[in-house]
């Protein structure tokens, strides 16, 4: 995207906490000026639930929060023919109503047991250096809020559903999916390398019919790796790996 930020993946239970910073325009290093610190954001899962806690710095005031949890690295949006990404905070699921300025603030606690066993979240406000704090200062709100998948795309039709469990993996990786269209699918596992390590056909697959699929990868342990599944309008891909692979 044309604008500056990022999209984090979540892969396991802990506190990570993330700087907040404003004004670098489209320069991905804050290193290099010209942004300035902001604040941090502290996203807390545990349990199956997500708490996201703004903390404003030096004096800033955060009037405006927009928080993305989901299954997929950006919020989705109807195009024309088909969802498409977007980063605009608007479309964000979470955007509360700080009710003026404030330096703390809590989304959550978010349900998000439906995602499986990754998540991304984007973390994006509007502050200013100094100001009035006159809105719900500490707050909280959407405690006891949940996430679903969205569908997602594939060109021309959908893919209504692809999971892969569980993720890390021990031997075995189990991928699902489901379409809305009579087509031809193909699964294939693919390592750093581009070798194909395993593969799967279904040549006669019917519309809305739930598959399941069960991979051994006992031989393809200790490495990341990529599932690949291709119907006859395109291609999803989604990163796996093992439960004792090296980080």
């Amino acid at each position: 995207f044309n604008r500056w930020g990022w999209t984090n993946e979540i892969t396991a239970e802990g506190v990570y906490v993330f700087d907040l910073y404003g004004g670098n325009g489209n320069d991905c290093d804050p290193t290099d000026g010209p942004g300035s610190l902001y604040g941090t954001a502290t996203v807390s899962y545990f349990d199956g639930e997500v708490t996201v806690l703004y903390e404003m710095l030096d004096g800033n005031v955060l009037n405006e929060a927009h928080v993305y949890i989901g299954c997929t690295p950006f919020p989705l949006t109807q195009g024309k023919r088909r969802l498409v990404p977007t980063v605009a905070p608007g479309q964000y699921n979470f955007n509360p109503d700080l009710g003026g300025g404030v330096t703390s603030y809590t989304v959550g606690p978010i349900d998000v047991t439906d995602l499986g066993d990754s998540f991304y979240t984007i973390v994006h406000g509007v502050a200013c250096n100094g100001g009035a704090i006159d809105g719900n200062n500490g707050g909280s709100s959407f405690d006891g809020a949940s996430v679903d998948c969205v569908e997602q795309p594939t060109r021309g039709g959908r893919l209504n559903l692809f999971t892969l469990y569980p993720n890390p993996f021990a031997r075995e990786i189990n991928v699902k999916y489901e379409y809305d269209f009579d087509t031809n699918v193909k699964i294939e596992i693919i390592d750093l390398r581009g070798i194909v390590v395993k593969t799967y056909e279904n040549v006669n697959y019917t519309k809305d019919t739930i598959e399941n699929v069960t991979f051994d990868l006992s031989n393809a342990l200790d490495r990341f790796l990529f599932i690949k599944i291709t119907s006859e309008q395109g291609s999803e891909v989604k990163k796996i790996i093992s439960s004792n692979a090296k980080h």
